[in-house]
């Protein structure tokens, strides 16, 4: 067993210092060209799993009356009255249901697949990143919850449809993109500088 542990091991860093040669014999514009390729295609396979989710229709039942809970009971903590029913959240008679794309595991993934595609990150720093990223997802998704519901029983539903599709879908995105870019800056950046 140790003589085959040892052969991987040797068998992986021969690779790795041939990886490097590679690297090195590189025009600047073409190693970055190919470090924007690995990027994306780390980015792509972490991506994968989201898309087997939605290809096989997994049931997030759990998921979405966790959400509903925590939405109502912020708005009951606001000041509203709320009530929940599994999926299904009442409120100054309008009903609205958290289906499996309310529950921010889309964006989660996203914030995973930026942080394991980000190249020079150590494992640690990344686990870090994923477990924070998924706090400031959730705290997120509740305000883009709460506040669509919010708009809805203030304005109406074709208001809250505007507000939700448009509006939070480019905001969830940009929460997302706004979380790595500091992430990045503050823990990539920072190591590459001094390291």
């Amino acid at each position: 067993m140790r003589d085959v542990l040892r052969s991987i091991k040797v068998f992986v860093r021969e690779k790795r210092r041939a990886h490097r040669r590679f690297v090195r014999k590189l025009s600047r514009r073409d190693r970055k060209l190919y470090e924007a390729f690995v990027f994306l295609l780390k980015f792509t396979c972490v991506a994968l799993p989201m898309h087997i989710v939605i290809w096989m229709n997994v049931d997030m039942a759990p998921l979405q009356e966790i959400t509903a809970e925590m939405v109502t009971t912020l708005l009951n903590l606001l000041g509203f009255n709320a009530v929940h029913n599994g999926i299904s959240i009442y409120m100054d008679g309008i009903r609205i249901e958290i289906i499996r794309d309310c529950t921010g595991w889309k964006s989660f993934m996203a914030v995973c697949g930026l942080v394991i595609a980000t190249p020079k990150a150590s494992w640690r720093d990344r686990i870090t990143a994923i477990l924070a990223g998924a706090l400031v997802i959730a705290a997120v998704n509740l305000i883009r919850l709460v506040t669509t519901i919010l708009v809805g029983v203030a304005y109406g539903i074709k208001v809250m449809e505007v507000v939700h599709i448009h509006l939070w879908r480019w905001g969830l995105t940009g929460a997302i993109v706004l979380y790595w870019y500091f992430w990045y800056r503050k823990v990539v950046l920072k190591k590459r500088k001094w390291g």
